[in-house]
């Protein structure tokens, strides 16, 4: 009879040469599917350059910056790590990549968005 429950599914990130190394020792039945390293979205993005893009959400380096600072303030932090080299003056910063999108998904769009532009504010010359 056949089980109606899915099997487990595990996800391990092995270099090809231990695959190959260890095939004849996984137990019978058991499945490996290839898939090429950059099919998985990175756990972290690098901030991006002046000028740049962030290839996540498409936003400028200013933008990331500003909402990181404001994260910290209001509610859900977007993680980020500060790396760098001992006795080095300048390091990479990178944006974990699930907090980021969370934060995102987790604030409303604005009215605009939804084609209702708010009213323009009137400036009475004196």
């Amino acid at each position: 009879m056949e089980s109606k429950s899915d099997p487990a599914h595990i996800i391990l990130k092995i270099p090809r040469r231990a695959l190959q190394l260890c095939a004849d020792k996984l137990p019978s039945g058991v499945t490996v599917l290839m898939v090429p390293p950059d099919a998985f979205p990175p756990e972290f993005i690098r901030l991006p350059d002046n000028g740049e893009r962030c290839s996540v959400t498409g936003m400028s380096r200013t933008w990331l910056i500003e909402r990181i600072r404001d994260s910290r303030k209001y509610g859900t932090a977007i993680k980020v790590h500060h790396i760098r080299s001992k006795g080095a003056l300048r390091g990479v910063v990178l944006i974990d990549r699930a907090s980021l999108v969370a934060w995102l998904a987790e604030h409303d769009e604005p009215e605009w968005v939804n084609g209702k532009m708010p009213s323009p504010v009137r400036q009475s010359r004196s």
